[in-house]
């Protein structure tokens, strides 16, 4: 059997669970950390089940700083990086500032960057703030949201910071981020997810850790919430040992899979 070829990068955006807000629902900041931190432990939970298969945590610094216990645990196995301060508002500052709480509390460099609904902002921010790559661009048009049909679906190097963006179907731009996951039935997904491996190499996949807690009690969207909770985890947990059982794949930290692409440009 040889080594593997292909690389999986898990990717968590640990945030406040302000989704109620966006369809006018009132939620306060207690009940956004509460059902993000379900979500999350039962990430941990899911991920120690199947033997730790390497993530990274994009993390605002408010919630790390309202659970500092869990996300140093994580950092011990897992790559933590930056999702700014704030999940709901945003200042050109929070990109340093982030860095910076996050440094202070696991004791490691923060290399990655993302920014909360892959939103536009000054990316000369992410080199002038010390990171090493920003994952801030879903190469794909979501109507209302953001068209970034233009960029390439590989690594790439944009401001002086090397850009990974995350996975799409290759030719359709289909996305497949957390709404497709949620949304399609698995096997299909995981057809999709195979046709992107082949041609790439890589599946750059993100979701959200307050989808994995009960959300049953807020009308959001359907499509939006279902499935939540343990119906969700178990899913994922179908989807991650699908691949471990490949020998072609392997599961890696961000950082890690885009060092080389650093080192050579």
């Amino acid at each position: 059997m040889g080594m593997p070829t292909k690389t999986i990068l898990l990717t968590f955006d640990v945030e406040e669970f302000d989704t109620p807000l966006l369809h006018n629902i009132p939620i306060p900041m207690s009940e956004q950390m509460r059902i993000s931190q379900e979500g999350l432990l039962n990430i941990c939970a899911l991920l120690k089940r199947l033997g730790q298969p390497v993530c990274t945590f994009y993390t605002t610094a408010n919630y790390a700083l309202h659970f500092p216990e869990t996300i140093i645990d994580l950092s011990k196995q897992h790559e933590i990086a930056s999702h700014t301060y704030y999940h709901s508002t945003f200042k050109p500052s929070d990109i340093h500032d982030s860095k910076i709480c996050l440094e202070g509390i696991i004791g490691k460099e923060i290399a990655g960057f993302r920014m909360p609904n892959m939103a536009a902002f000054d990316k000369r921010l992410i080199h002038q703030a010390g990171y090493q790559y920003d994952s801030s661009i879903n190469p794909t048009w979501l109507p209302g949201k953001y068209n970034y049909l233009k960029y390439p679906l590989h690594p790439f190097s944009y401001f002086d910071t090397m850009e990974i963006p995350v996975s799409v179907v290759p030719y359709l731009r289909f996305p497949l981020f957390w709404l497709s996951f949620k949304n399609l039935p698995l096997w299909l997904y995981i057809q999709l997810c195979n046709f992107t491996l082949a041609r790439t190499g890589c599946l750059h996949l993100y979701f959200h850790p307050w989808e994995f807690a009960d959300l049953s009690m807020f009308r959001i969207p359907g499509f939006i919430r279902n499935p939540d909770g343990i119906q969700l985890v178990n899913k994922l947990e179908k989807f991650i040992r699908y691949y471990q059982a490949r020998s072609d794949v392997k599961f890696e930290r961000t950082f890690d899979y885009i060092k080389p692409f650093i080192l050579t440009n």
